[in-house]
């Protein structure tokens, strides 16, 4: 249900379920299942985040939903979060989000709207939801929430699934929402938490990435980042998932600036096994076409990066990589 967060939520309490006696004791009980896929994107309300509804015109509505279809074929996400999510397609409202682009999913959950502030959840038949909860942030400028799901996953295990978007004009309320979500779901073992957390510091090389305090939150809380530098890209990195309990794998990055002005990220997770250690993922592969600041990107031997034009001078070049 929905609740405001006017105090510490306990999420023994908001679950109406009882706490695991310790992680060790679920991790043992588990049964094993395949890895499955989880993806999180900042949609932009079909309009580049420019406005808080579709800018699509009717017209454009096959050419563009061929577009977002295309995009979801390569991320191949199971579990499916989405941010500043619209349910129009388009501008009049003719042509409907799940109808155009998200039929592919069995399962559906879209937040409370409020302002550009929409958090949502599809996946496969692999899961089912058994518990939506809506919680407010109680520190905030803009009135946040998280759209937290416990899911059963092949009717064989459970895990809390959040999606979110943190306040972006306050750095000490971003902090306060961040310990809102770890203390919330403090006594799970396998919790998923992704959204755009709007917390973003340059380096000097010209990569991004969350600021470090604040990805530090999660890791002290057993957490694993998908993704913490965005290398050479010009998009900020302020998107990304966040896992306790599974071993992480396979982590890309999919920017698309012509269908929104955030990029994608997603990952391949696996519950632990008992007596197993969460390790970090290695760094993620890049499928990008499009500006990006050579030096830096270069420099990474993770990548191949093939250059238009004279890239001698340092700055912002066409690249493949």
């Amino acid at each position: 249900g929905e609740r405001r967060h006017n105090e510490r939520v306990d999420a023994v309490r908001f679950s109406g379920a009882e706490p695991p006696q310790t992680v060790s004791h679920l991790l043992g009980a588990a049964p094993a299942i395949a890895p499955f896929r989880v993806g999180h994107w900042n949609i932009g309300h079909f309009s580049l985040g420019l406005n808080g509804t579709s800018t699509i015109a009717p017209a454009d509505a096959a050419a563009k939903a061929a577009a977002y279809n295309a995009f979801f074929d390569e991320m191949a996400a199971d579990w499916m979060g989405l941010c500043e999510y619209s349910a129009d397609f388009t501008s009049d409202g003719s042509v409907k989000t799940r109808d155009a682009i998200l039929s592919r999913y069995a399962v559906e959950s879209v937040g409370p709207t409020s302002g550009y502030n929409c958090n949502a959840a599809f996946a496969t038949s692999r899961f089912e939801i058994v518990e939506t909860v809506t919680n407010y942030f109680l520190h905030h400028d803009q009135n946040r929430y998280y759209l937290a799901h416990r899911v059963a996953i092949d009717d064989a295990q459970e895990a809390w699934f959040v999606q979110t978007h943190l306040d972006f004009s306050d750095e000490t309320f971003r902090a306060e929402q961040i310990r809102d979500l770890i203390d919330d779901f403090a006594d799970y073992p396998r919790v998923v938490i992704a959204g755009d957390f709007n917390t973003v510091l340059h380096n000097a090389d010209g990569t991004t990435q969350m600021k470090r305090d604040d990805v530090a939150l999660f890791t002290a809380a057993g957490y694993t980042p998908a993704e913490t530098t965005q290398r050479g890209l010009s998009a900020r990195a302020i998107d990304n998932v966040f896992a306790r309990g599974f071993a992480m794998e396979d982590v890309s990055i999919h920017p698309h600036q012509s269908l929104s002005d955030h990029r994608a990220t997603s990952c391949a997770l696996r519950p632990l096994a008992a007596g197993e250690v969460q390790l970090p993922p290695p760094p993620p592969p890049m499928h990008y076409t499009g500006q990006a600041r050579v030096p830096a990107i270069a420099a990474n031997p993770a990548y191949t990066v093939s250059v238009e034009g004279d890239a001698t001078a340092v700055g912002d070049y066409p690249v493949t990589v």
